[in-house]
């Protein structure tokens, strides 16, 4: 919803020199122009006035520990580099849903402990492997159809965990 206004300067048509002449038009025979926004430049020199603050810089250098690392692990773990859909409604559920799903594998390998044979030496705890089971199938179904670049290594930890 913002205006944009630019100011135009353009070169005179008629120069001191021909070689002026020439430089004053561009390769198609137009004046050459310059566009100046100077609506825009307050806003750049506002915003470097905010970051070199030292509240701002403080802010901007927290950035590498908040922000960053979160995308870096979807990008790389997951394999997600774009979105599946277009539309900012439906963009919004699909990077959720990732978020979702770093959520709950983040769980996971919180919850569980490298040896897994403990789940089976009673009965009561069999009970519990179903319920998680029925998790882990949900968890590689929304981790196939939406990291398909990770779908090798989830088939091989269900294959590991319902055999």
């Amino acid at each position: 919803g913002q205006v944009r206004d630019f100011k135009v300067y353009e070169a005179d048509e008629v120069q001191l020199t021909p070689e002026l002449e020439q430089l004053a038009k561009t390769k198609s025979g137009y004046q050459r122009q310059v566009r100046y926004n100077p609506n825009w430049q307050y806003l750049k020199e506002k915003a470097k006035a905010v970051l070199q603050s030292p509240e701002g810089r403080h802010n901007y250098s927290m950035r590498k520990y908040d922000v960053e690392p979160v995308f870096g692990h979807l990008k790389n773990v997951f394999g997600m580099r774009r979105t599946h859909l277009r539309g900012k409604k439906k963009v919004e559920t699909d990077v959720g849903i990732a978020f979702m799903m770093m959520n709950l594998s983040k769980y996971w390998h919180r919850r569980w402990p490298k040896d897994h044979s403990f789940l089976f030496k009673n009965k009561k705890r069999q009970k519990k492997t179903i319920k998680l089971r029925v998790k882990l199938i949900v968890f590689c179904y929304l981790g196939v159809s939406f990291f398909p670049d990770t779908c090798f290594l989830i088939i091989l930890i269900s294959a590991y965990f319902t055999n």
